[in-house]
């Protein structure tokens, strides 16, 4: 049995995680229990402490920016088990996923070039998620070197709903902000039904770009600008390094998978 702490069930990225994980461990007779603590880390603590007492031979959790009490934990039991989706700042082994602030980068400079100069960012919590914190500093730094203005930042809920709010708060067009940077598919999802119900001509007036490439993106209207990241690949890549560490082959190296810029119609060129 491995086991598996995701942050949440309520986005479709980590539904295909699931899907795919389990398949590549049910190929070596693996099963898998996978629990969410829907970012909370007192929970997050709690599930851990959950699995382990139910004997799971593995554990998977997102990220690499974890409670102390549960780091202690594992290296006492010495029970084997991997971080994955960031490989921002990820220790030597047993790290697998993929650059979140290089990702958000390749998102500010499309807008630079484009002309946008005063942006502004709907993202998540950072305390709790370094994966959010890393793509936050992205579109800092992508920003400072284009000479773009990051107007506001709205932290809130990484759900269409979240996104809704986000847009309200920020209201881009009474503040002359050309573009918005979501965090995730799904806020940007709920920024563009904002946008729309608001009469906003998109990208006319306002270029939004999302983070995942999850399926609906494509399907949006405008279709959405937003990261793919290789979750499929991910996936597969975290299931067998948790049957070779089960088979004795140890902690593997850490790895950094690519991700990819999918230009689509929610973005176009910045309004004189």
């Amino acid at each position: 049995m491995v086991g598996v702490v995701l942050p949440t069930i309520n986005n479709p990225v980590y539904a295909t995680f699931v899907h795919e994980l389990q398949k590549t461990l049910a190929r070596q007779g693996l099963h898998l229990l996978a629990l969410a603590h829907e970012y909370d880390r007192e929970s997050e603590i709690r599930l851990i402490e959950r699995l382990v007492s139910r004997s799971v031979d593995a554990l998977i959790m997102i990220g690499t920016d974890h409670d102390d009490r549960t780091t202690s934990l594992l290296k006492k039991i010495g029970m084997p088990h991997v971080h994955c989706w960031s490989s921002d700042k990820a220790p030597r082994q047993g790290a697998l996923g993929f650059n979140n602030q290089a990702a958000m980068i390749k998102v500010v400079d499309h807008l630079a070039d484009l002309g946008h100069k005063r942006v502004a960012m709907v993202g998540g919590e950072t305390w709790n998620n370094e994966r959010a914190q890393w793509r936050l500093r992205g579109v800092k730094k992508a920003a400072a070197v284009h000479k773009i203005e990051l107007v506001e930042v709205a932290t809130v809920p990484l759900t269409i709903a979240g996104g809704q709010i986000g847009y309200r708060q920020i209201d881009p067009v009474r503040n002359k902000i050309t573009a918005l940077i979501c965090g995730t598919d799904l806020q940007a999802a709920g920024a563009l039904h904002a946008a729309r119900t608001e009469g906003v001509v998109l990208p006319d007036q306002l270029s939004i770009t999302g983070f995942d490439d999850i399926e609906m993106a494509a399907l949006l209207s405008p279709a959405l600008t937003t990261i793919r990241a290789p979750i499929a690949e991910l996936a597969v890549t975290t299931g067998n390094a948790i049957i070779g560490m089960l088979q004795g082959e140890g902690i593997p190296k850490s790895l950094s998978l690519p991700t990819e810029l999918i230009v689509r119609q929610s973005t176009g060129r910045a309004p004189d």
